[in-house]
């Protein structure tokens, strides 16, 4: 990421206030980096390559639908994420 890491974005969301779900993401096959992410507010770590299945089993449970999603002035740190819709019509 060219403004920072990972561990960034959850430390900066957690202090904003954000109490959603973290989910990172990452390459790095390393236990320090799950549990320094968690230890900063994560609330989980998966390992690349993603399984399609355990990535679905996650998210399902917790994720909201587009018409829940809170449209904020601050989502520049979201460049290049884009929100859609289950089933678009």
């Amino acid at each position: 990421m060219p403004n920072g890491s990972g561990f960034d974005v959850i430390k900066s969301r957690c202090q904003s206030g954000f109490d959603g779900a973290i989910v990172r993401m990452t390459g790095q096959h390393q236990d320090w980096i799950a549990t320094r992410a968690e230890t900063l507010g994560a609330t989980t770590t998966l390992f690349k390559p993603l399984d399609p299945v355990e990535v679905m089993n996650l998210v399902m449970p917790i994720a909201p639908t587009v018409e829940d999603v809170p449209i904020a002035d601050d989502l520049d740190w979201l460049t290049g994420i884009a929100l859609t819709p289950a089933n678009p019509a």
